[in-house]
């Protein structure tokens, strides 16, 4: 659960601000992305997928090599990084006991999924009524008496429940746009389950495919969170940004399509490293950057059902759902 110790000491170094009377609470912006493994940037040395801005991030900042997400998969380590807690504390946990992965000399990857016996699912689907309890406090929670503003934006993933009541909203965050898990197709089977909403707040605007066009998902991710960092310049804020195009089915914007060299989840990363090189750079115009935490970050290691080359795990094994270190 290092994500969610990180994220707490930086709660706890805002509110030592505020208490000593110092500048401004300093702001925090935390980038969680979807199945990005280890050897997926150019810093962890990625041969096929570049990733300037954030390779530049970690050159100026922090870089975390020996780093573990709360699970491996995508509900409990979210859960893990809202609360700060263990997921199994919160009834949030994985349902693999082990996995196991190996590559060939030609890149491809064979994996093997041991399910535990008695098939309790980890990850919340749409029909599924669990999520944060409402007895454990999140991040925003924390924040919010000491005047901060919170923002989620992108991909959810931690409960709907039959009233909405463990969606954002509801725990915690002042305003929300995204998906309440991520951008499912039913690939036009509505009665197994239907397409995900996008949602301004509780409120759906659209399904995704059949009245949202998923390749333009990440970039109205992006101009919402430049938007949000705009209209708090005068206030502290926390921005959840959630992009999940690195997620099956893995989708890039339109200007980003073949541009790598790693197909579709290379261009999907590459728009990723796009949006943050725009949140730094709005973040050096508006002067907040020396007052402003970003930690990017994903939920797990990758997918590795949806390869078919193998370096995305670096030089580690493993990946979501797994517990080896890809």
């Amino acid at each position: 659960h290092d994500m969610a110790v990180v994220l707490l000491l930086l709660s706890l170094f805002s509110f030592i601000y505020v208490v000593q009377g110092q500048q401004s609470p300093p702001n925090l912006i935390v980038i969680l992305t979807d199945d990005v493994g280890y050897g997926d940037l150019g810093i962890y040395g990625s041969p096929s997928i570049r990733t300037p801005r954030l390779d530049q991030m970690a050159r100026e900042g922090i870089k975390f090599d020996y780093f573990y997400t709360g699970q491996p998969i995508c509900t409990p380590s979210r859960g893990a990084v809202i609360t700060g807690r263990q997921p199994v504390r919160i009834g949030l946990y994985q349902n693999v006991q082990a996995v196991s992965s190996s590559s060939n000399n030609s890149g491809n990857v064979t994996t093997t999924c041991v399910d535990v016996p008695n098939g309790m699912s980890s990850v919340l689907w749409w029909n599924g009524l669990g999520g944060i309890p409402n007895a454990t406090y999140t991040l925003p929670q924390l924040l919010k008496p000491h005047g901060y503003h919170s923002a989620a934006v992108g991909k959810w993933h931690i409960g709907i429940g039959r009233s909405l009541e463990f969606l954002p909203m509801q725990k915690g965050f002042d305003e929300f746009f995204g998906t309440p898990m991520w951008h499912y197709s039913n690939q036009g089977n509505e009665t197994q389950q239907p397409d995900m909403p996008l949602l301004e707040g509780n409120k759906m605007i659209g399904r995704i495919y059949r009245d949202i066009d998923v390749t333009t998902l990440t970039e109205q991710y992006l101009n919402r969170s430049l938007k949000i960092i705009d209209e708090n310049k005068n206030k502290p804020f926390f921005l959840y940004f959630c992009p999940d195009g690195t997620h099956a089915p893995v989708v890039a914007g339109k200007r980003f399509q073949g541009t790598s060299a790693r197909g579709t989840f290379g261009d999907a990363m590459q728009e990723i490293d796009y949006g943050v090189g725009r949140i730094m750079d709005k973040l050096r115009e508006l002067n907040m950057a020396e007052n402003t935490f970003v930690v990017f970050s994903s939920d797990n290691g990758p997918a590795l059902y949806t390869y078919l080359a193998s370096n995305m795990f670096g030089k580690l094994e493993g990946g979501s759902a797994g517990l080896l270190r890809g």
